[in-house]
């Protein structure tokens, strides 16, 4: 007498049950590491920017300063140093937060902040404030003598 392989009804049932309980797990604490990724990721970002900034401010022996809005920032070349992106200065980066992370707030003046020749703000030192769906906040802090570090 041989025996019939395969699977039963009860056992294909228990087996979707188990799967459909351990995605009702899964999903929602994968969907939160995602969010918490794309703000580290555009702090990170951030970050990077305003180190290129600076170093291309002493390497150039000139003046390179960032804009910052709700939803990007940009980095260039200030050539007349004026504290605003003119025509004919070059943009250096230019890129927009992942979705679900927006600018906060930021203490620079008119949301503006320049690196000069020696690679310190030229001005005050501040902080731009990242934040996501979620409430998560990161702050990208900028001082005095030029130091960058997130919090």
């Amino acid at each position: 007498m041989k025996k019939d392989a395969g699977f039963t009804l009860i056992e294909m049932i228990i087996v979707i049950a188990v799967i459909g309980i351990l995605a009702a797990i899964v999903i929602p604490n994968f969907l939160s590491y995602r969010e918490g990724a794309r703000i580290r990721g555009a702090a990170s970002n951030l970050r990077a920017d305003f180190e290129m900034a600076k170093l291309r401010a002493i390497k150039d022996n000139g003046m390179v300063g960032m804009e910052f809005n709700a939803n990007s920032y940009r980095v260039y070349v200030d050539l007349n140093d004026n504290d605003a992106l003119d025509a004919g200065e070059r943009i250096l980066s230019n890129p927009t937060y992942p979705p679900g992370v927006t600018m906060s707030a930021t203490t620079f003046p008119g949301s503006r902040m320049e690196f000069n020749s020696r690679g310190v703000p030229n001005g005050n030192s501040g902080t731009v404030s990242l934040v996501n769906t979620s409430g998560t906040q990161i702050d990208v802090i900028v001082s005095t003598f030029g130091r960058i570090r997130t919090e």
